[in-house]
């Protein structure tokens, strides 16, 4: 994390992390049109160095809202900057990890009590998360 002060642990799912390597239109909307030095610092690839503190990265392979490449360019200067991360590229999952949900919900659990806690995760589980039409409306509306 860039604020080790505020964060300890994180986890980022599907992430976009350097926006001059993203959908235009939608870094345009957030960050300002025609404004790569504005795009730029806000590159977690750029502050890769500054991590403090421990990270998982998921991305899905077939992640059709952001190239899981952005992950694994991140990995990338994680690994040049010898910082210390946890990553998983789920087969077959796409952005919202729908058909796999709860195994990616278990994944970020288990590390999360193993890092803020400091102890293996106990032996039940989240509850699983039931995808009917209203959900699937609520998360694409």
């Amino acid at each position: 994390m860039i604020f080790p002060e505020t964060y300890k642990v994180g986890a980022a799912l599907s992430g976009s992390h350097d926006a001059r390597h993203f959908n235009a239109g939608f870094v345009e909307t957030y960050d300002g049109a025609d404004n790569p030095e504005a795009w730029g610092r806000t590159s977690s690839i750029d502050l890769a160095d500054r991590l403090a503190g421990k990270l998982l990265l998921i991305h899905g392979d077939m992640d059709d809202q952001v190239h899981p490449d952005q992950t694994l360019r991140l990995a990338d200067r994680l690994i040049a900057a010898g910082k210390d991360f946890e990553l998983l590229i789920v087969p077959g999952a796409e952005h919202t990890f729908i058909d796999h949900l709860a195994y990616v919900r278990t994944r970020c659990w288990d590390f999360l009590v193993r890092e803020l806690l400091g102890t293996q995760p106990p032996a039940y589980r989240p509850a699983p998360i039931a995808i009917g039409p209203e959900l699937l409306a609520e998360l694409f509306a």
